[in-house]
């Protein structure tokens, strides 16, 4: 069934782990395959601490980069660049 899948592929998920707890593996695969991936992410990331010290911008600013490294991971998925609200 993975090579069904056309190139590209766009992958829509809402929050900045739900590629890796849901569908890194297939992503991962799409990959090996030669296929072209690309993340779209519905949100910044910037909730889900408990620490206080962690601002919103600043917990953003670490998802975004984390999801960058995950994207690029040396396998040649991308990301695209983040919206911001103006």
């Amino acid at each position: 069934m993975i090579d069904e899948f056309r190139d590209p592929v766009l992958v829509i998920v809402a929050h900045p782990d739900d590629i890796e707890a849901r569908c890194a593996g297939t992503v991962a695969r799409l990959v090996e395959r030669g296929r072209s991936v690309t993340y779209i992410l519905a949100t910044s990331g910037n909730r889900g601490t408990h620490d206080p010290a962690v601002s919103a911008a600043a917990l953003a600013a670490r998802r975004e980069a984390e999801q960058l490294a995950a994207a690029d991971g040396g396998r040649g998925a991308g990301a695209l660049p983040p919206l911001r609200r103006q």
